[in-house]
């Protein structure tokens, strides 16, 4: 985003996030990667207005990316190299349509046309109706640490697998994946919901887990060290005994390159999982209005 836009628009609590207004239009301004940004708003939509947002992309496409509506939210993406003529242009040609076509905004989350305030959350920002605000509000469900204790119960299914199949070799590392996914939803049981806080927790959970299989995987590769070279059948408990005999940077090391990956993979894996629940289940999160500094 350029910096001659920084004007036209008012700053919230999240820096991903400003404030524009047109007349009587309330927009918000998301800040995306590689110096692209967003404009969303709620209007009356129906297929004349969707093709006209979609004429928007025609005409503009020089300096708009993609532009849409979706359940009366509309959408216009803008590239990093947006002037600010060029985003009054398009805002002069949305706000005409709207005028001539009488459209008024709506709730984002009732789709009903009311007056309209800016919340926010930990996640977002929103556009809500002072009713949807309440009702929001007032079923708002707080994360639960105990998640953590049903994320460490979950996570023992691929910890099981970790040593069984460990001497497949690097193809072990996919269990981060099920690593990744048994904790999430692991934490969802006795967590209830799952924030930024509760994502790391499910991260913890599985470097706990994991740690642990690797111990074990280290003393069924000892076991069958004794069998191979000694010829000696040793239990997976004398294994552990042996242990601190074979500890040392160079078996750390072959730890660490299966290991990593593998948490890697669950990190990745965690995103998606918790990208795709706020889709779901934004709305739970619990809102506050957000007071809006017009001097800044």
């Amino acid at each position: 985003m350029r910096k001659e836009l920084l004007p036209l628009f008012v700053s919230t609590p999240d820096h991903h996030y400003y404030i524009y207004e047109t007349g009587t239009l309330k927009c918000i301004i998301e800040k995306l990667s590689f110096g692209r940004f967003s404009l969303l708003t709620t209007l009356q939509a129906d297929r004349e207005t969707a093709s006209f947002v979609d004429h928007l992309f025609i005409h503009h496409s020089d300096f708009v990316k993609r532009s849409y509506v979706d359940h009366q939210e509309l959408c216009i993406v803008f590239k990093a190299d947006t002037t600010k003529e060029n985003f009054l242009a398009v805002m002069k040609e949305l706000h005409d349509y709207i005028d001539v076509h009488h459209l008024l905004q709506v709730c984002n989350h009732c789709h009903e046309v009311k007056p309209l305030s800016y919340v926010h959350n930990e996640e977002t920002i929103d556009l809500l109706c002072d009713d949807c605000f309440t009702s929001l509000t007032e079923t708002s469900y707080p994360v639960k640490s105990l998640g953590l204790l049903s994320a460490i119960v979950l996570c023992i299914f691929p910890a099981i697998v970790w040593p069984v199949l460990h001497d497949l070799g690097y193809p072990i590392i996919l269990d981060g994946i099920l690593f990744g996914i048994c904790s999430f939803k692991g934490f969802l049981l006795l967590g209830e919901n799952i924030d930024r806080k509760g994502l790391g927790l499910s991260f913890l959970a599985v470097v706990i887990t994991l740690s642990i299989a690797q111990l074990f995987a280290f003393a069924f590769e000892i076991t069958q060290v004794f069998q191979t070279n000694f010829k000696v059948t040793i239990s997976l408990s004398q294994g552990f005994a042996a242990l601190p005999d074979f500890w040392g940077a160079d078996l750390l090391g072959v730890a660490l390159t299966y290991i990593i990956p593998a948490l890697m993979f669950t990190l990745i894996t965690l995103f998606v999982l918790y990208r795709n629940y706020k889709k779901r289940h934004n709305h739970r999160h619990a809102f506050e209005k957000l007071t809006i500094d017009y001097e800044k």
